[in-house]
């Protein structure tokens, strides 16, 4: 089965909980249809039945095309997709789609915001605690962690400026062959976006999107009411932490608590600290509000990777809202987080 390094469900888009609080005329006209095959996640759409088999085309069509396109792992037919780019690293330029192109721009932009906590070139890194994961999830017993030395000998290897971006002719060139990129921290999120957008353009106003942890509102429910989102509480309770009600925006969570392994009593997840290469520790779940799906998908990872008070500065600095989880079950948010 093919790996993706996207978010996972780290929060659950509770079709039950937004449809209880509908009226029962509201109930019969919206329908929501799951698949299982994009990004490697569970994606869920949901719209009026009058709407929805269009809304479905879609959203089918575009989903399909970005887990290809974005895929890091993969290669198709026809297409040059992230996969490509890597395997030419320090060969030659690729040229791509115009929809690659503009996620790896967004992605350099996303690496200034974040003062680079978001890093799409980190994928030597990454791919290193990818393996250790995966044989310690096959043998638990042998589980091991990475060594410091093999850790910075790849981080010699993760630079932005490695990524050469030729606005005339729409290529991409790593200039060093041992640099690859990894666009799990942002891809899913830009592409829920995309098809967000292509939604509101074609005049679609009531659509909810779950795209495992990323979750985007166009318009309103059916008879007009905000969206509920339920953020799941990561330390096993069966209360939410917060219902988030939004409309016109997105919900993103990133979290440490289902994609980890066990090693020597201790658990290592997946979101790495480009700073000391090891797992992040400050949170077990950190959800950011914000209307655009890509950028909330970048700074949810990027507040999981920092302490809550730069995190703060950094959602002030771009107008987002974040909701904080820390391990001992304390909760935190901006006072703007729409709970």
């Amino acid at each position: 089965m093919r790996k993706f390094t996207a978010k996972i469900i780290s929060f659950v888009l509770l079709i039950s909980l937004f449809t209880a609080s509908l009226s029962s005329c509201a109930k019969k006209e919206l329908k929501s249809e799951t698949a299982l095959d994009w990004f490697d996640t569970v994606t869920t759409v949901s719209a009026p039945k009058s709407d929805f088999e269009d809304v479905w085309k879609i959203c089918s069509e575009m989903f399909e095309k970005y887990d290809k396109l974005f895929d890091i792992y993969n290669e198709y037919d026809g297409v040059n997709n992230v996969c490509t780019v890597n395997k030419n690293a320090g060969k030659a330029p690729v040229v791509v789609e115009k929809d690659l192109f503009e996620l790896l721009e967004y992605s350099k932009e996303i690496y200034s915001v974040t003062n680079g906590k978001v890093n799409v070139a980190m994928g030597s890194v990454l791919k290193i605690w990818h393996s250790y994961r995966e044989a310690g999830l096959e043998d638990s017993e042998k589980a091991e962690i990475p060594s410091k030395e093999e850790l910075s000998e790849a981080a010699k290897h993760i630079g932005i400026n490695a990524v050469e971006l030729n606005t005339e002719e729409l290529s991409v060139y790593i200039n060093d062959e041992n640099v690859s990129l990894d666009v799990g921290a942002i891809a899913k999120g830009f592409a829920v976006e995309k098809v967000a957008k292509a939604l509101e353009e074609a005049g679609y106003k009531s659509v909810l999107i779950s795209a495992g942890g990323n979750v985007r509102a166009v318009g309103t429910k059916p008879g007009g009411e905000k969206w509920k989102v339920g953020i799941s509480d990561p330390n096993g309770g069966n209360a939410y932490p917060a219902i988030c009600e939004i409309s016109d925006a997105s919900v993103v969570t990133s979290g440490s608590y289902q994609r980890f392994y066990t090693a020597d009593g201790k658990k290592y997840h997946h979101i790495i600290d480009p700073e000391t290469l090891f797992p992040s520790e400050y949170f077990v779940s950190v959800s950011v509000c914000l209307r655009d799906s890509g950028l909330a998908d970048a700074l949810s990872t990027a507040l999981f990777l920092m302490n809550e008070e730069r995190g703060r500065e950094l959602c002030e600095s771009v107008g987002a809202e974040a909701f904080w989880i820390y391990d001992d079950g304390k909760t935190s948010a901006t006072a703007g987080f729409p709970k």
